[in-house]
């Protein structure tokens, strides 16, 4: 599923809201995200108590449907770039848009290293809260309600920012994301390491928001498409690979250990690509910009 509609809609959002709100859009679209993450898992534990699993599978899937049906009465189209010939350079034009523009290149890398590090922290927080921080389930519960609302707060940030800062903010969100898996590691009781967690939610949601908006602006609308594909199969992998690691981690570093040392070595990653973006120009060398548009490297095939 997120393979897929996510870049879509990614892809898609542009068009929908104009160029100009783009940004705003995707702020908007965050919004969304991080009530369902918030609302979803509470209506599911009443249905759950109420009328069963099987009911609230059932219901689950129904809102897919749901959701089908809703986007199909989207009136807003994209105009995707149609000549293609189906080599195999044509098929990686998604990753050769994103290395040519080495500063968005640097930016999706350090984001995809996050949320490896974000991963992680998937696999030891069960442990970290309910092993060593004794929390209940309900407390555990606060721990997601958290850092989904720490999201949402984050997620209103880049819409009020200058575009030109879309990069800053990007690796400040990875930078309050590794804080915030590090401060759960070292929180010494429940208080704490929800704090932590509202600031890694927060960091989540910065980053999440900037680097689609970043992305969009930097990329030409015929070939967004393939550049948010890229950018979800860079996504795709580096939770394929928090997930194989957490495991091992955890079971070397205990919970608390394996949260500090990814927290530790994202924030590292995010404080050097805060000082290379802070080094970097807004735009590409050799690129051509025009006011309103994205921007493309001079041969480069969208």
């Amino acid at each position: 599923f997120n393979a897929l509609v996510r870049p879509a809609t990614s892809a898609l959002l542009p068009a929908i809201t104009g160029e100009a709100r783009a940004t705003q859009g995707y702020s908007w679209l965050a919004t969304g995200m991080a009530f369902g993450w918030i609302v979803g898992p509470a209506v599911g534990g009443l249905l759950v108590a109420s009328a069963g699993t099987k009911v609230t599978l059932l219901f689950n899937a129904g809102t897919f449907a749901v959701l089908a049906v809703a986007s199909s009465g989207l009136r807003s189209r994209r105009h995707p770039k149609s000549e293609t010939d189906g080599s195999a350079a044509e098929r990686r034009a998604g990753f050769a848009l994103l290395r040519a523009d080495r500063l968005l290149a640097v930016a999706v890398a350090t984001s995809a290293f996050t949320i490896t590090c974000a991963v992680v922290d998937n696999v030891a927080a069960p442990f970290r809260f309910i092993n060593q921080l004794h929390a209940t389930s309900e407390g555990y519960g606060a721990y997601l309600a958290v850092w989904a609302a720490g999201g949402l707060l984050g997620s209103q940030i880049p819409r009020r920012i200058r575009p030109d800062r879309l990069p800053h903010a990007l690796a400040c969100g990875n930078l309050l994301a590794g804080f915030g898996i590090g401060g759960i590691g070292l929180a010494p009781g429940l208080g704490v390491a929800l704090f932590a967690a509202v600031v890694g939610g927060v960091g989540n949601g910065l980053a999440n928001v900037a680097q689609n908006a970043m992305v969009s602006r930097r990329t030409p609308a015929e070939a967004r498409g393939r550049a948010f594909a890229a950018v979800g199969a860079a996504v795709q992998t580096a939770t394929a690979m928090g997930t194989a690691a957490g495991a091992p981690l955890v079971n070397q570093l205990h919970a608390n250990g394996a949260l500090i040392g990814a927290g530790v070595v994202s924030a590292a990653c995010a404080l050097a690509t805060l000082s290379y973006v802070s080094r970097s120009t807004p735009t590409r060398k050799g690129a051509i910009k025009v006011e309103g548009e994205s921007t493309l490297p001079t041969g480069i095939k969208p």
